[in-house]
């Protein structure tokens, strides 16, 4: 994967679906080459009974994240004091999708991913610092569609990034992640029967696709929708026009924070991260 040593992963992630206690431990990512995906359910694309959902194309700005990404989880914490909730909706894209190998946490990339978040002035009692697994996010961002449908996605995603971050939690296993979903007050039975039989996998390909067709390559990712005043800013630089940067998305995590600190606080700000 472009450079990044990575571990070899291919066929832990299928037998996750026949035994959700012993899913893939993480893969490292490469610092600029990413895939998108969000999981599947009945609801149509894009409605999720009124609420966008990880395919919808509407007018809110679009966030892409993983849950294994510190700067995603920096993002996160920072919008939620920020800004309403429905201010930004977040996309799923994961950095090793699977069955890609793992990537490995102690590879120069990943370790300069997570300086730079660092380096971005995390506020205190924020964990920050990687965790020596980093599973793959598929399961987790099935869930999070799950917990979209029943209005709990915001819970459910601090809850998860909690967990992998502060909790060391293995957010791969389908029995742990039941556990997450049970405490962010989704129901347990529904969320493992969920998951274990790919509910939402056609959610995640129809993201990963409308992440590639707007040239989204890495996390995080800002691409801006009907905001007024147009573009927030142009691609960093030549090397995101070559890999097909979107014009006007904010592409790193300082870029971002000075979005977010730019715009007004709403009374749907929280505080948690």
């Amino acid at each position: 994967m472009d450079g990044v040593k990575t571990g070899r992963g291919r066929g832990r992630h299928r037998r996750a679906r026949r035994d959700p206690g012993k899913s893939g431990r993480p893969a490292a990512e490469p610092t600029n080459v990413a895939q998108g995906a969000s999981g599947a359910t009945p609801a149509a694309p894009g409605t999720a009974e009124g609420r966008p959902t990880a395919t919808t194309s509407g007018r809110l700005p679009v966030l892409y994240f993983d849950f294994v990404d510190p700067a995603s989880h920096l993002i996160g914490h920072l919008l939620d004091r920020a800004a309403p909730e429905a201010a930004v909706e977040w996309r799923p894209l994961e950095l090793a999708p699977p069955p890609a190998p793992l990537i490995d946490p102690a590879s120069g990339e990943w370790r300069g991913r997570v300086a730079e978040a660092r380096a971005a002035g995390a506020p205190p009692g924020l964990a920050i610092e990687s965790p020596a697994l980093l599973p793959w996010t598929r399961k987790a961002h099935e869930l999070c569609e799950l917990a979209r449908d029943r209005g709990l996605f915001h819970e459910l995603r601090r809850a998860i990034f909690r967990a992998h971050f502060a909790g060391n939690v293995d957010i791969g296993r389908i029995d742990l992640l039941a556990e997450i979903a049970d405490r962010a007050g989704l129901d347990r039975t529904e969320a493992r029967a969920a998951l274990d039989v790919d509910r939402y996998a056609d959610r995640i390909a129809r993201a990963r696709t409308a992440a590639r067709r707007q040239g989204v390559r890495t996390v995080p990712t800002l691409v801006p929708g009907g905001l007024p005043g147009g573009l927030l800013a142009g691609p960093r630089g030549p090397e995101d026009r070559a890999e097909g940067a979107p014009l006007g998305a904010l592409a790193g995590v300082r870029e971002i924070a000075r979005w977010i600190e730019s715009r007004p606080a709403g009374p749907g700000a929280s505080a948690q991260g």
